[in-house]
């Protein structure tokens, strides 16, 4: 499975369907990925931690795989803020995490339980040993952060 390395809080948004992009500088290597589900997997710095209990998150796991999604476009905000964005996308031109350059678009966002994963820049391959399993609740407690 594809996945892609994000810094918390960003993934745990993601992963919660509260982030709808994730911004990246180029569209590539992100367009091979459209159509498919990603991993999502929360890097190792702690960049976040001040987030905790911010946006209703009691925990950032990192250095895991805390969830999936599915990559359905890659769009440049110049596109998504112009009269040539299709409808399905209308809604992203004001929604908070709309950057750009250009935005990886993620539908069907899934938790799942975290998995130790050692991330990667770009798009990488990540070779699961387990299959993900939908997560009721993160096991991680603040001071494994």
């Amino acid at each position: 499975m594809k996945a892609i390395t994000i810094w918390q809080p960003y993934a745990q948004l993601i992963v919660t369907g509260r982030k709808l992009v994730e911004n990246r500088v180029r569209p590539f290597p992100w367009r091979s990925a459209i159509g498919q589900r990603i991993a999502i997997h929360a890097g190792l710095s702690n960049r976040g931690i001040e987030f905790v209990g911010r946006f209703g998150i009691e925990s950032l796991p990192v250095g895991c795989v805390v969830g999936t999604a599915k990559v359905v476009a890659v769009l440049s905000v110049d596109e998504i803020r112009s009269d040539r964005c299709r409808q399905r996308f209308k809604h992203l031109a004001t929604h908070q995490h709309t950057d750009g350059p250009f935005c990886i678009v993620l539908e069907e966002p899934q938790v799942i339980k975290p998995i130790r994963a050692t991330g990667k820049q770009g798009l990488w391959i990540w070779n699961e040993q387990q299959p993900p399993e939908p997560a009721d609740a993160l096991p991680f407690a603040e001071s494994e952060i």
